[in-house]
């Protein structure tokens, strides 16, 4: 096998997959916190039930399925995090059309 063979894979596609879902969470938290809820322990159960078959089979180990839900949450949680923009309390600096100006005219000679 290219992948080295059982238990030398990483991380599991099978729980990545199911804990991919946990995205769902970040989705609903704010709005319908119950679904959010149900919805990130029915994704929990799913990929741990999927991470226990493969370990079962022998084709993971038990820390793969265990990676794969860490790695899954960073990226819903980054992802989440982009999507909602900066932090209440920061703003962003954006430039004046005055300032604009200036620069371009600034520019203009070089």
């Amino acid at each position: 096998m290219a992948d080295g063979g059982p238990g030398r894979c990483f991380p599991g596609g099978h729980a990545s997959g199911a804990f991919a879902f946990v995205g769902g969470w970040f989705a609903l938290r704010e709005h319908r916190p119950t679904r959010a809820r149900a919805w990130l322990i029915g994704s929990l159960l799913l990929g741990a039930s999927f991470s226990t078959a493969q370990t079962l089979r022998g084709a993971h180990y038990p820390s793969h399925g265990l990676y794969s839900a860490w790695i899954c949450w960073c990226v819903c949680a980054t992802a989440s995090a982009l999507a909602r923009g900066p932090l209440p309390g920061h703003r962003l600096r954006v430039p004046s059309a005055r300032a604009a100006d200036r620069t371009a005219r600034g520019n203009a000679g070089l």
